[in-house]
């Protein structure tokens, strides 16, 4: 017996949804029209990263501009990324004072597991090139495999969240991968 393709199941949407995923297409319309505006500008800034991090002579950016702001960026990010930043903490009251080093080591942990001070660098570089610096902080529920036997005897292997404690991870993301919301 050939092989049956599997066709997806379909089903007609109902009225509220669509009206939500009219509204969605709406938004996304709007926020491609207000990033067209910018586009002029974000090319010349890759063009010009591009030119900082490799040199080689351009008709459309000036070669003495470049030492300069080579220069300059290289320095500020030095100076930028010299150490791990400190969160301060404002308790609400008399009996939070006393949480501050827990939620102060609860930060450190959450960066010393996301190797932050590697991503560090990436984001002070993207920040001083293009003027945004992007991180992404991501819940990792834990997840297991399991195989499941089936009547002839074969395996399906399926994950499953597993109820252990989930982690928390920083990771970078490159500005132009973004979609920054203009009413933010």
């Amino acid at each position: 017996m050939p092989h049956e393709e599997k066709k997806p199941e379909t089903r007609s949407m109902e009225p509220e949804e669509k009206k939500v995923m009219r509204e969605d297409q709406e938004m996304i319309k709007y926020f491609k029209d207000y990033r067209r505006n910018f586009e002029p500008q974000m090319m010349r800034g890759a063009k010009l990263w591009n030119m900082i991090a490799e040199p080689s002579p351009r008709d459309d950016i000036s070669n003495v501009f470049i030492g300069i702001a080579r220069m300059v960026s290289m320095q500020s990010i030095a100076s930028m990324t010299a150490g791990r930043p400190f969160f301060g903490f404002r308790p609400g009251a008399s009996s939070d004072f006393a949480k501050i080093p827990i939620w102060q080591a609860g930060i450190d942990h959450i960066l010393d597991v996301s190797n932050y001070d590697s991503k560090q660098q990436l984001f002070f570089v993207d920040h001083t090139v293009t003027g945004l610096g992007v991180f992404e902080v991501v819940p990792q529920l834990p997840m297991r495999k399991v195989r499941l036997r089936k009547e002839n005897g074969e395996f399906d292997e399926v994950y499953k969240r597993d109820y252990r404690r989930g982690k928390v991870e920083v990771r970078h993301r490159h500005p132009l991968e973004v979609w920054v919301d203009p009413s933010a």
